[in-house]
């Protein structure tokens, strides 16, 4: 089954030699890697060398691992051609790579299916065919499957639900449900079995993630949760419970509170500004360039007043959460951003649409959206899509940006421009960012845009000294395991050791005592 996978025999062979220790700990809680997706080689890998890691340093561990019963999951794609009853057989594989490799290195999973007892897949299907978003799910209080449903299926279409239609994407909506209430109700069973002490895990939006994570948090385990750093071999984990919502880069008041009473000093500045060149100069720009006059001049801007950068989000790869955001999705708050820098001439606005979307095989691409709405612009708003101009060379020469949560938000702070936010960030409420409470308090702060200063000394002071703790200290360096090469560097075994990688120490550290990841551990070289 497996012979005609080269990425399959690569990861055996990474994992070849290494066991896992069941007597370690034995008896003791385990720590429960949630960890689904057979087939997703790389997550499954990088969980893996983190559990081979924490077994060296005396812990139990234990995966749960999907036998087929969930088919809609982050695996399924729009693009790939199959249709939905032709997921299972997929499935087949997925759960025969995750199972084979667990196996070679003696690692305890529970397979998914073997948890439901009295819950017929049928009557699970049924439960998703009939139920309505926002209504009550016996068993599962506190998750939020409905929710997590709608951001496994947006993120499946890719935009494209307008080539699929209603009845396609209403479909496909009930089977990630159907996956939502199958996550849930499996970690409820592993709940009731007792001994789990921590669980760790990823992607905690999706249908298959989310409704597992909200329930292990709702019952007071604890959840530690990674997402990819920006740069490679770097990750970000967090202890969940101190993040809000599903943003898991987000500083609890706690966390913050020791940052910004803090000061750089001359090695940590020279630090991130190392930092921040190497990212420019990965970008082909120079970040803190003087002047955008070329790129203004060939939108027609003349520089006689403000000039302020909208800069977008793809839409299906940014959901929303009722209750916390502002705006229904992505596409609502730009075509309304849009409608109200119409009506406010004092500024240039320049709508810079996410250059990713040329890239992802976005449909409902942002350009196409406002021309579409809004077919007679004025001259003082201006729309840039595609590769011909630089995102960060427009940022050098304007006076402030408008976003949410992107990145280009946090590098124009670090130029002391203002950025005026639509919703809640990582970054947001800080002391450095203009924070809209509502739809009409962000219309507001749009309105006073052209009054807006640079940023004061003591802003500068604190947005720096959070790049720092966010770039350097929170990014942790993690090279035990490459995600983007597939190559796992423990040597014959050594490389689990202690002291041996010091990411592999801080990650290990904050999993086993709750230690804050990376800023307990000081600066790393």
């Amino acid at each position: 089954m497996h012979g005609h996978c080269d990425k399959f025999d690569k990861t055996l062979k990474n994992f070849a030699g290494l066991s896992y220790d069941p007597l370690v700990g034995d008896g003791d809680p385990y720590m429960l890697f949630w960890s689904p997706l057979g087939g997703a080689l790389e997550l499954i890998s990088w969980d893996l060398s983190l559990a081979l890691l924490l077994n060296r340093r005396g812990m139990q561990c234990r995966f749960c691992l999907c036998d087929g019963i969930m088919s809609g999951c982050t695996l399924r794609s729009f693009d790939d051609g199959k249709r939905i009853e032709d997921w299972p057989r997929v499935c087949e594989n997925c759960f025969g790579y995750g199972k084979a490799l667990l196996e070679q290195v003696g690692m305890p999973y529970v397979a998914m299916s073997s948890r439901l007892d009295g819950h017929s897949a049928a009557e699970l299907r049924e439960q998703a065919t009939t139920f309505a978003a926002g209504g009550d799910v016996p068993g599962l209080a506190g998750a939020k499957p409905d929710f997590n449903a709608h951001t496994s299926t947006v993120r499946y279409f890719k935009g494209k639900e307008v080539h699929a239609g209603p009845a396609m994407y209403e479909k496909v909506l009930r089977e990630y449900y159907y996956s939502a209430l199958v996550s849930g109700l499996v970690a409820g069973k592993l709940i009731e079995g007792g001994n789990i002490r921590k669980v760790l895990t990823s992607n905690v939006q999706h249908a298959e993630f989310g409704p597992a994570f909200d329930l292990f948090l709702e019952n007071g385990i604890p959840v530690d949760a990674w997402v990819s750093g920006f740069k490679e071999r770097h990750v970000y984990y967090t202890h969940a419970a101190t993040c809000r919502g599903v943003n898991i880069l987000d500083l609890d008041d706690e966390e913050w509170g020791r940052v910004q009473g803090g000061a750089l000093g001359a090695s940590e500045e020279r630090k991130l500004d190392a930092y921040l060149n190497e990212i420019s100069r990965e970008r082909g720009v120079k970040l803190f360039a003087d002047s955008a006059a070329d790129d203004f001049a060939r939108l027609g801007i003349s520089g006689d007043k403000p000039v302020w950068i909208l800069f977008t989000h793809v839409h299906w790869d940014m959901i929303f959460e009722e209750g916390v955001d502002y705006f229904e999705n992505v596409q609502d708050w730009i075509m309304e951003t849009v409608g109200y820098m119409i009506d406010i001439p004092g500024v240039d606005w320049i709508v810079r649409c996410h250059p990713g979307e040329l890239l992802d095989g976005t449909i409902l691409q942002t350009h196409k959206l406002i021309e579409e709405r809004f077919p007679d612009l004025p001259e003082h708003v201006h729309i840039v899509h595609g590769a011909g101009f630089n995102s960060y060379e427009l940022l050098a020469g304007a006076d402030g940006c408008v976003t949410i949560r992107s990145t280009a938000g946090m590098e124009a702070l670090l130029m002391g421009k203002p950025a005026i936010l639509g919703g809640p960030s990582y970054y947001g409420r800080k002391g450095f960012t203009l924070d809209a409470d509502s739809r009409e308090h962000y219309k507001e702060l749009l309105k006073g845009a052209a009054s807006v200063k640079p940023l004061s000394p003591e802003q500068t002071r604190l947005v720096r000294l959070f790049a720092y703790h966010h770039f350097i200290e929170r990014q942790v360096p993690y090279n035990v395991y490459d995600c983007s090469t597939m190559e796992l560097n423990v040597g014959s075994g050594e490389g689990l050791e202690p002291g041996f990688d010091i990411g592999a120490d801080i990650i290990c550290e904050g999993v086993l005592h709750g230690t804050p990841y990376g800023i307990s551990q000081g600066s790393l070289e």
